[in-house]
């Protein structure tokens, strides 16, 4: 109701409230027909239809979730391709194959009309993509697009603070501009990851404590919990190119790997980007079967310097999983055993 029940004091502060939605016009979460990700998960029945406004993680994992349970679904990308943060080819290879499922994508595409009003239950959009109008109905429309960190109500001009692009700027020590006063997590932004905010907030708080911990940014990984999976961590080919100018790329499908074969799920890559001259690993990339948990083999041969050479001396147990890691490591000097080349 407004009033202050209790009033806390303290030279140091850890601020870890979170992100919310942006509402974009001319699309407003009404709670029935236009939904946020908080009432998608509470629909008690499947929608005869949806589309999904923004085609980042979260709106490629709402659609392969709605997807897999028979829902016909439509993604919304304002930008030129679905997953835009991760490695291109990632992403080029996971609209396809979200296509061979049955979803429609849209990129480029622009929302400049929603109507509630013609038809109860149904909101038609108009869409701009590419120059070209057209009209969609969808019995709910879901919008998982842009956030930004939750101030609300605290009042930050009073301690000298400002949101920067929608968030509180912070160093590597998680401070922010404000003496004694701290930000973790998705209010911070960088990416909205649990284990990051994990990481976060633990340097934060011991930094409170007076000690002097950094976070690296470098090996926190991306994981889209999706299906199939898809992960990453360190730099993208098209960032490692303009950074190193030479590099070296190994790649391995999982149609070549026996495990994935035998699990029915061969769909993906692993891809590897790697410093020409001196073998150090830049970069990992993977769409497929437990995407989420290989990625720590790249993150941690990144974070203690375990180059490409060192990878090859390794024995990977058969059959498994991470044997395609070690192939496409090997793939680097075009050495895969079980893929053929030209």
């Amino acid at each position: 109701e407004g009033k202050v029940v209790r009033q806390l004091e303290s030279e140091r502060i850890l601020i870890a409230s979170g992100a919310v939605p942006v509402e974009v016009p001319p699309l407003k979460k009404d709670g029935r027909s236009i939904l946020g990700s908080d009432e998608a998960l509470n629909l008690t029945e499947l929608p005869r239809s949806m589309a999904i406004v923004g085609g980042g993680k979260r709106g490629v994992e709402f659609g392969t979730f709605f997807n897999t349970f028979g829902v016909p679904v439509t993604l919304i990308e304002k930008e030129g391709r679905i997953l835009p943060k991760m490695d291109r080819e990632i992403s080029v290879r996971y609209r396809g194959l979200l296509t061979k499922r049955g979803m429609k994508i849209l990129t480029d595409a622009q929302i400049v009309v929603a109507d509630l009003s013609k038809e109860k239950d149904s909101v038609m959009l108009r869409i701009i993509q590419k120059g070209k109008e057209e009209k969609l109905k969808f019995q709910k429309v879901l919008i998982v697009g842009d956030r930004r960190g939750n101030t609300d109500g605290l009042d930050i001009e009073k301690a000298k603070l400002a949101l920067k692009e929608g968030f509180l700027p912070v160093d590597s020590r998680m401070k922010t501009s404000s003496p004694g006063i701290y930000a973790a997590g998705d209010v911070a932004g960088k990416g909205f990851f649990a284990h990051k905010a994990f990481l976060e907030a633990e340097t934060a708080v011991r930094n409170l404590l007076g000690e002097d911990r950094q976070v690296d940014y470098r090996f926190i990984p991306t994981c889209l919990y999706s299906y199939p999976e898809a992960a990453s961590v360190g730099l993208t080919e098209e960032e490692a190119k303009a950074k190193y100018k030479e590099v070296k790329i190994g790649k391995f499908p999982f149609v070549g790997n026996g495990r994935a074969v035998a699990a029915s799920e061969q769909d993906g890559m692993v891809k590897i980007i790697s410093e020409a001259k001196y073998g150090e690993i830049l970069g990992v990339h993977i769409l497929g079967p437990r995407a989420t948990e290989l990625i720590h083999l790249g993150a941690m041969a990144m974070k203690h310097e375990i180059g490409v050479e060192e990878i090859r001396e390794m024995t990977f147990a058969h059959p498994t999983f991470s044997e395609a890691f070690f192939e496409a490591v090997l793939d680097v000097s075009d050495d895969a055993i079980h893929i053929m080349k030209e």
